[in-house]
């Protein structure tokens, strides 16, 4: 079931009764402590347990005698979760290894193809020399900062590139251009296309058709881009985050009896919370390939060649 951020600001609200006229504590605030505990404490517990939960992929098209490219700026943390290599004319994809920097020359004069870390970057060696690769960014997504439901727009009505909406926030332009991500409406409401540029008139927005996901429905919220009017986690998580922002509340409050009947709880929940994510299937093992053997090596070795 979709958590709202109003189901779940009602949610935390009722963990530790806040009388509804309190001047404490606004709304704003509780959300603002909801995404400090999905930081600190929530995303690194689904991280910890490496399901998978957030990967996704952006393609990078590669320009001839250019190295150097930007991690998706929206990765958890700066970082990824593998990157590859695609030969469009071949069709052919290939891991990427990572070398260290002081390495290069002798890496660049031996062909071998690779990448190391420059600040928010990936450089590539050797430098690209043909304009029929790709380059694949595996990375978690970050959840979006949580608004109210209604900082967004719902899709009503879909027509080849225009969608026209309900309810449009006034945190819209009132025309123009404007960057929004689309969000599912579904349990776990992943963030279907993000940093869209739409061009808003009334209640409709505008996109390059290209950019439109394929699972794009009637239903599907557009909010302004790195934010959500949903808890973009599993149902079962969604809990521990209301625990967790309760605790906040509490200490920001000076409810230290109450935070410490909280902490308590959400020990036991986080605890839960593992044990439920993982395994994701239960009646499959993963399968270990190798990638280095020896029986690899000359197939590894030809594509490297290929993209040398």
């Amino acid at each position: 079931m979709t958590v709202t951020t109003d189901e779940f600001i009602a949610n935390v609200k009722r963990r530790i009764t806040i009388p509804a006229s309190q001047a404490l504590m606004s709304d704003t605030d509780i959300l603002a402590h909801g995404d400090h505990q999905m930081r600190v404490r929530v995303l690194p517990m689904i991280k910890s347990i490496r399901q998978e939960f957030f990967v996704v992929k952006k393609n990078q098209a590669v320009t001839i005698n250019k190295a150097e490219y930007k991690i998706p700026h929206r990765a958890v943390g700066r970082t990824l979760r593998d990157i590859k290599m695609t030969d469009t004319t071949g069709n052919i994809t290939t891991d990427l290894v990572q070398y260290a920097e002081e390495d290069i020359g002798y890496i660049s004069n031996n062909g071998g193809r690779g990448f190391y870390f420059r600040g928010d970057g990936v450089v590539i060696v050797p430098t690209p020399n043909v304009s029929t690769l790709t380059l694949e960014f595996w990375y978690e997504l970050r959840p979006s900062r949580m608004v109210p439901v209604d900082y967004v727009a719902v899709v009503s009505g879909i027509a080849s590139n225009v969608i026209t909406c309900t309810n449009v926030s006034t945190q819209f332009p009132a025309s123009g251009a404007v960057t929004v991500d689309i969000i599912d409406n579904y349990q776990g409401n992943s963030t279907t296309a993000y940093d869209l540029v739409a061009t808003r008139s009334v209640n409709t927005l505008t996109f390059t058709l290209a950019d439109l996901p394929d699972s794009l429905a009637v239903g599907n919220y557009i909010a302004i881009a790195d934010t959500s009017p949903v808890v973009q986690l599993p149902e079962e998580v969604t809990v521990f985050l209301e625990t967790l922002t309760a605790i906040r509340v509490c200490h920001a409050i000076g409810d230290f009896e109450g935070k410490q009947i909280l902490e308590a709880e959400a020990m036991i929940e986080e605890a839960a919370m593992k044990l439920m994510l993982q395994p994701r299937i239960t009646g499959e093992t993963q399968k270990i390939i190798n990638r280095d053997g020896l029986l690899r090596r000359g197939r590894s070795s030809l594509r490297r060649g290929l993209f040398g």
